[in-house]
Order: C-alpha cells, then sequence, then structure tokens
C-alpha cells in the first residue's frame, strides 16, 4: 500500500476515492480510512464516494452523510433484483444441541424447495443454488456434513461449500482465496455447487446470481452486527439479468421463528408487503417459452436485413452549413430590466415557470468569459445529438447564433453584461434546443436494405421464462404463446382459431427481431412488432395488436410498412403489416384474418 500511495502521488491533480461496499466506512479507525488519510497526506483528496446496498446503522437509522438513497422496495417493483417470498411453515424445531438435528424440519423444506426450482429451471439451463445461513462456525460445519451425508448425490464432497466468517463478517483469512473462488464460479453451468453454508458472509463482495432459497437459521437482532437487507441480499442479485423476457424474478426465504422476525422487521423498514407461500404444499412454477420439435410445421422464418437507417458518425458538413440567421426563436432578454423579459414566453413557459421547470437540468457553472459559455453550450448540443465529436464543429456556429441572432441585434460578447445575459438557464436552454431541433434530424441517414438471411427460424430462440398471460396455442411453434396483457392474448386465440392462418407465433424479445425507426425526438429507436403470421395463400404477416397509441405509433407503423416492403423485394416472399386497434377489433369480432384487412385505411398517411 506504500507504493501504491507513492504512485498516486506521482500523479497530478486531485484525487477521487470511490468506494464500494461502503456500510463499514463510517468505522474511523478502520484500515480503509487509515489508507485514505495516508492517501490524502500525499495527494489531495478531492471527494470520496461511496457505495452500498445498506447505508444503514445496525438499529436501521440510515446514515445522515447519504445523498441519495434508492430503497430495496424500489429496486423490487423496478425488477432491479429478485422478488423475495415468504415461506410459512409449520415446522417445531427439535431440541438438540446439533444444529442439523434442532432444525432439520426447516432444512428438509429447503432441499425441496431447491429440488423444485432443479427441475423447473433445467429447460432454461440454470441451476440453482441453496444458501443457508447459521449462528456460528461450529454449526455451519454440522449442518454441511448433515447435507453431505443425507443427500450425497445432490451435496456430497465439494456440492456443499462452507465458508466461515467471523464475527465481524469478515471471511476467514484461511478461506479467503477459495471462497472468492466459490464465488466467482458458482453460476456456472460446469460448477458443481449447489449448497453454499455460511455464518454473516457480509463484507466480502457478492455477485451469486442463482441463489433461489435462502434458508436463515439464526437468532438475529442488533449484537448479531447484521441487518434484514443483508441477510435475503444474499440471494437478490437477477438470474436471467442479460434476457430480455417479461418475466418477475424470484428468491425463497424459508426459516424458523426469530429468522422470519427478522424478515418482518425488513418489511417495516421499507414498508414493503412481501407475497408468501406455504412450504411443502405451494409448488413451485416457472412458465418456461420454448420451441417444440413436434410443431416444426407451425415455424415460420424472418428474413433478416441489414438497417435502412443508421446514426451519422460526423455532422461537421451539416454544421458548417447552418444558416443561425434563419433559426425560427425568440429574441433573449438582455436582463430582467429588459421589458422583454416581462412577458418572456418559450414553447409554453414564461419566465417565471422557465426558471422553475430548468433550475435542475440547466444550471450552467459559473463563468468569467463568453468562450466558457460558448464551449459549454456546444458540448451540451453535441450530448443531445448524441454526437461528441462534434463539439470544435459546433462552437463557432454557437459563437455566431449568441453574438448576432439571440438578442435579435449584434452584441459584443466581451462586455460582462453580455456574459451574464448569455449564461442564463433561459439562454442555455433556448440555445441547446434550437441546435438539437436543426440538427436531430440530420443526425440520421437513410440506406439501402441488403439481405443478411434468407429466413432466421422462430425455431432458433432460446427457451426463456415468462410471469405474464399465456395461450395455449395449437398453430404456433412455441409450447405456449406469452402475451403482454389481456389483449394479446385474446388476438392470439383469434389467430389459432382463424380458418385462413396457416401458423403464427407472439414475437418474443428474446428472439431479438427489430425495426429501426426515428422517434418524435428523431431518436434511433427499435420497433418490436407483436405478432408474425402466415395465411393459406402463402402471405407472410406482421400484426401489431394495439391499445393506448402515442406519438410514436405512427412512426412506427411507417417503419414497419417500409420493412415489409424491402422484405417482400428482397426475398420474392409477400410480407405486409398491419395494426389492430383493440376497440375496433372487438366491435368487428372478426372469425377470418382476411376480415382484419378492414383496418387497412388505418395506414393510408
Amino acid at each position: 500500500m506504500t507504493n501504491f500511495g507513492e504512485r498516486i502521488a506521482l500523479r497530478a491533480g486531485k484525487l477521487l476515492v470511490v468506494n464500494d461496499e461502503a456500510h463499514h466506512t463510517h468505522e474511523e479507525d478502520n484500515e480503509w480510512n487509515q489508507v485514505i488519510r495516508r492517501l490524502h497526506e500525499k495527494t489531495p483528496l478531492a471527494a470520496e464516494l461511496d457505495f452500498s446496498a445498506t447505508p444503514r446503522f445496525q438499529k436501521g437509522a440510515i446514515f445522515p452523510w447519504t445523498i441519495s438513497d434508492y430503497p430495496l422496495k424500489q429496486a423490487i417493483l423496478d425488477g432491479i433484483v429478485k422478488r423475495p417470498m415468504k415461506g410459512i411453515a409449520k415446522i417445531t424445531p427439535v431440541r438438540s444441541e446439533h444444529a442439523s438435528v434442532q432444525y432439520s424440519g426447516y432444512l428438509a423444506a429447503g432441499v425441496e424447495r431447491w429440488r423444485e426450482y432443479r427441475e423447473q429451471l433445467k429447460p432454461l439451463k440454470k441451476k440453482p443454488v441453496l444458501f443457508i445461513m447459521l449462528n456460528s462456525t461450529d454449526d455451519a460445519d454440522d449442518v454441511a456434513d448433515w447435507l453431505r451425508t443425507k443427500y450425497p448425490s445432490e451435496f456430497g464432497g465439494e456440492r456443499t461449500q462452507v465458508i466461515h466468517t467471523d464475527k465481524g463478517g469478515e471471511v476467514s483469512k484461511t478461506d479467503l482465496d477459495a471462497a472468492r473462488k466459490v464465488v466467482q464460479g458458482v453460476d456456472k453451468e460446469d460448477s458443481p455447487v449447489h449448497a453454499i453454508v455460511s455464518v454473516l458472509m457480509l463484507r466480502e463482495g457478492w455477485d451469486v446470481q442463482n441463489v433461489t432459497v435462502v434458508v436463515g437459521l439464526r437468532p438475529y437482532s442488533a449484537k448479531a452486527n447484521i441487518l434484514p437487507e443483508q441477510t435475503i441480499g444474499r440471494g437478490l442479485r437477477l438470474m436471467f439479468r442479460d434476457l430480455p423476457s417479461e418475466y418477475v424474478e424470484r428468491v425463497d426465504i424459508i426459516g424458523n421463528k426469530t429468522f422470519l422476525d427478522f424478515v418482518d422487521d425488513l418489511e417495516k423498514l421499507e414498508d414493503l408487503k412481501l407475497d408468501t407461500f406455504e412450504v411443502g404444499k405451494d409448488k413451485l412454477r416457472i412458465v418456461t417459452i420454448l420451441p417444440l420439435e413436434d410443431r416444426k410445421e407451425w415455424d415460420i422464418g424472418l428474413p433478416m436485413l441489414t438497417p435502412t437507417l443508421i446514426r451519422k458518425k460526423s455532422l461537421a458538413e451539416e454544421i458548417a452549413g447552418l444558416d443561425v440567421m434563419a433559426f425560427q426563436t425568440i429574441v433573449l432578454p438582455m436582463g430582467e430590466d429588459d421589458p422583454r423579459s416581462k412577458t418572456f414566453t418559450y414553447e409554453g413557459y414564461d419566465i417565471i415557470t422557465l426558471k422553475k421547470e430548468f433550475e435542475r437540468e440547466y444550471q450552467i457553472p459559473e463563468v468569467q468569459t463568453a468562450q466558457e459559455v460558448i464551449g459549454y453550450y456546444a458540448r451540451r448540443i453535441a450530448e443531445a445529438v448524441k454526437l461528441p465529436a462534434q463539439f470544435a464543429a459546433l462552437a463557432p456556429k454557437v459563437r455566431e447564433f449568441l453574438e448576432h441572432k439571440a438578442f435579435g441585434h449584434r452584441v459584443d460578447l466581451e462586455d460582462p453584461a453580455v456574459v451574464k445575459a448569455i449564461s442564463t438557464q433561459m439562454a442555455h436552454y433556448v440555445c441547446v434546443s434550437i441546435f438539437k431541433k436543426a440538427l436531430q434530424e440530420l443526425t440520421i441517414e437513410e440506406q439501402k436494405p441488403e439481405l443478411l438471411e434468407p429466413a432466421r427460424m422462430l425455431s432458433a430462440c432460446q427457451p426463456f421464462p415468462w410471469s405474464r398471460p399465456v395461450w395455449e396455442g395449437q398453430k404456433c411453434i412455441f409450447n405456449l404463446v406469452p402475451c403482454d396483457n389481456d389483449f394479446e392474448r385474446e388476438f392470439a386465440k383469434f389467430l389459432d382459431n382463424a380458418g385462413d392462418v396457416a401458423g403464427f407465433a407472439k414475437l418474443p424479445r428474446a428472439f431479438g427481431f427489430t425495426i429501426e425507426y426515428t422517434d418524435s425526438n428523431m431518436n434511433l429507436r427499435n420497433y418490436e412488432p407483436d405478432f408474425v403470421a402466415i395465411d393459406k395463400s402463402g402471405v407472410h404477416w406482421l400484426l401489431e395488436s394495439k391499445g393506448q397509441e402515442n406519438l410514436d405509433v405512427q412512426r412506427k407503423d411507417v417503419a414497419a410498412i417500409r420493412w415489409c416492403e424491402n422484405a417482400t423485394a428482397l426475398t420474392g416472399e409477400q410480407w405486409k403489416y398491419l395494426k389492430v386497434p383493440q376497440k375496433e377489433f372487438e366491435a368487428l369480432q372478426p372469425s377470418r384474418l382476411s376480415d382484419l384487412r378492414a383496418f387497412e385505411p388505418l395506414l393510408d398517411f
């Protein structure tokens, strides 16, 4: 560490420290803070940013120096972590000095739940991990031996790993390297580990994603030096974080009464009510969507085309050609005494609401010269059009706009009063927005599509879990039709029963089929059509079942029509697009796919 400090001291500038797992940094005498002090003596510390999943004292109060808190409840609702499920068990502990005997009922329940996950996750090629937390290292060793002996084929030998920690939550030095190796590799398919038994395991980093069952068998209290979030946090990491699927992941929590009382404390702390399941009665079911080998006759292939819209890498020529004097914009006031400031409006904002609206996003750093303002605005414009490399080309145009156009007449940018006027939040907003508007349409370039692959088959889609409605379709390559809502389910049922439909499928996000389009702000986006179908005459259909519509729906329609035209021209197979509004569909009550052609006039733009 001495050499590290010396190396840092050789560098110019101030020091920024970023600290993860920072829930213990308030302990002034720990080694971490001593290292920071030694570094600060050699290189001035500009700032220290601390990050922690548990920024709380042991009694639950949040650290008073916390700047921003993203609570566990919100993370659960946002789908950032698994949803904990509390197991309700009618199990009576056995009086015994041996943890494996005393808690045998809970341990057996945990194993049975782990087995359910193992079977349900097999089609998804995921391996569940059982995590057991105990009161002492002796108890941990005892339970690990019990698992290995009672369930040798599942938890024997290295399939059960014990990680010892001391009272402070530090992994024992003798186990540290082995513990790190276990944690880093446990999620891999070839890892033999099925269970981890430990006491605390708080301080050491933890990124295990496959924990599906947590069994807590220890008395938790303030003296235990542990928080509720840290307890169930062992199983909160998402298992399917890289799989684009509408699936709500869960981790099941099983434990004795004192442990579940501890989980109750978490519910009170987070103002959160966890769902429950009855241990041994409520069986686990993970709905898995997968293509079936015996349904190949309903397999559908979608041609893969190169994008027709791409973002330009440079706008230097376009920026140079901008005529800022032709910009349609209001005249900025020179100051609060300017009569224009009394009636100043822009895009529906008066001067008062504009100030309030942009206090957060448009707070310009304190400046001394016009060049600083110009440079700052040029950077913000380059960021807004997602072309940061265009700063050098933008700066002269920003100068021209502020000097000759913004105030209705030429101004002297060296005048302190002018510097103050161009530094206001209103000037900032108007300048950035007018350039953004002028440049956004120029950032997208059209190109001629090419055929990459004649038909990428839906049967190539990898299995994925699903938590929303499904339809048990027959004319579909998948075992179930995944639906985002009830209308999609009704529409899937209609396609399945329509006599002129030869085959159909919901286009799952896991398949990865998208069509590029530009939204109303000229951002390049990807549109995911809802369904694909083939009618009995051989025509391929992209179908969009639409409930509510927004500003971008027509842009998606245009993009889908263009894609179908290109796919038809490049493959020789006919592709068509149709949008099916929910209200009109329910009023029409169609029985055949051909009936939906009544909605074609909706696409006459």
